[in-house]
Parts: C-alpha cells; structure tokens; sequence
C-alpha cells in the first residue's frame, strides 16, 4: 500500500502497448467504459418500417428502438404487451370496461388513447374506477391529470379526476411524496396557474357588468327625465288649447249677443 493506493490496481502497461490488459472497471460487463473510444455491440432481431415511410423501429438487445422525422412522436409504452393495441384498448372501452381499458391506455402511453379513454368514463363512475388502479397506475394518471388541467377546456372534469384521486389514494401517495414530489409540483402549479387564470377573468367579467349595470341604471334615468319633460309640456299645451277655446267661446258669445241685439 501507497499513500496513492494499491500498487496491485494501478495500471503498469506502457502507452504502446495493446489494451487487453487494461484494469476494466468495477460492475462493467460489456466493454470497458474507462476507455475513451467505446463502441458497443447490439444484436438487431427485427426491423419494420411504417406505413408512411417516416419513421421505423428495430428489436435489440438493448430494447425497441424508434427513430422517426417527426420530432412530436413520442413513443413510451409502460410495461407493453402484444395484446395491448389501440383496437384492444377501443374495444374494451365499448364494452363499457373503463377499468381495464384505462390501465390499457396508461400502459401504451399515448396521450390521445388516454384521453378518450379518460373523457368517455362517466363521471359517476370515477371513483370506482380509481378504486381498481394500483399506485403504478395511480402515479401515471395524476401526471397525466396535472398536464391536461393546464391545457384542456374540461377543466371541472378534469378536478374531478385529481380530487378522487388525491381522496382515494391520499395515504399512499404521500408515504411515497418525496419519490413522486415532482408529479405533485407539476399539479400544484397547474392549478395554482389554472385558478390565477380564472381569477383574472372573473375580476374583469365582474368589473363589465358594474359598468353595464351603470349604464343602464344612467339610461333608465334619462328616460324618466324625459317622460316627466314631455308630460310637463303637453300639460302645458292642454291649459293653453284650453284657454284658447274658452276666449272663443266668449267671442262667440258676444257676436250672438250683439246680433240679437240689432235685431
């Protein structure tokens, strides 16, 4: 032993020399990783093309491999099965199976599937469909929960989903807080922006309609102004016509009287 370490572990092979003696390091299996060049080798079983000649997937030893021009596709599927396909999945919604077909959608992870999915469950049943899911699940569909309250227009259905959720699985959820604490900051700032949002558009909404309000009260008090303007002058030309006829009246009168007294 050295003050630098054990003389046995350091690496005596001059820079010439072939590597093949070279100390690997702890835990490496395939290849050395201390090396600067590195070059694995992966085994291809099968590799398909899709239809639209965009995109293709290769089987290896490493797992499925998806390469594609679309930079939005996003491929994750969660413990996949070669009986889970989005025919699968449609079907079991229409049998009206929203359990099975929910945990279906969370495991191909795609987000259209598990929002129809999502959007077709009645809400009176959410509760027992939560009731069915296992902390996996439970975890993926809060995520999923927190990203489609900041962008969908279903934002009560979407409540619903996150209060039961939290209702159900509340315990569980936070014995386990500080390994999901992200899933959870993603919810709160969802609804905390969602509601600053809401409270935006409230007080605007709000301040509108004092101002419509105002302005018909303005409105109805200029109509009584100018009703009591038009009553107060059409009384005025009633005395006026009256009085009129009564000097006629006179006149009449006296032109009678004068005849009948010539006569």
């Amino acid at each position: 032993m050295t003050e630098w370490g054990n003389l046995d572990l350091v690496e005596k092979n001059p820079d010439n020399e072939l590597d093949n003696n070279k100390i690997s390091l702890p835990g490496v299996v395939k290849g050395d990783y201390s090396s600067r060049v590195f070059k694995p080798e992966i085994q291809v079983s099968c590799v398909r093309f899709s239809p639209t000649a965009r995109s293709w997937s290769a089987c290896t030893t490493e797992g499925m491999l998806t390469y594609s021009l679309d930079t939005s596709l996003i491929f994750d599927p969660f413990d996949l099965d070669m009986d889970i396909t989005p025919r699968t999945i449609k079907s079991t919604l229409d049998n009206q199976d929203y359990s099975l077909a929910l945990m279906q959608a969370l495991r191909l992870n795609e987000d259209a599937l598990i929002t129809q999915v999502l959007e077709k469950t009645p809400h009176m049943t959410i509760d027992i469909v939560i009731d069915s899911l296992s902390d996996v699940y439970v975890d993926k569909l809060l995520a999923f929960v927190a990203n489609q309250i900041e962008k969908s227009a279903h934002l009560e259905f979407y409540l619903i989903w996150s209060q039961t959720v939290l209702y159900k699985h509340g315990n569980r959820i936070k014995q386990r807080a500080a390994t999901r604490l992200s899933i959870l900051c993603n919810l709160e700032k969802a609804l905390t922006k969602k509601s600053e949002d809401l409270g935006k558009i409230c007080d605007s909404n709000m301040y509108s309609i004092d101002y419509v309000l105002s302005l018909n009260k303005l409105k109805n008090k200029r109509k009584l102004e100018n009703g009591s303007q038009n009553g107060y002058n059409s009384d005025q030309d009633e005395e006026m016509q009256s009085e009129s006829d009564k000097e006629d009246n006179i006149d009449s009168l006296k032109t009678t009287k004068n005849k009948k007294l010539i006569n």
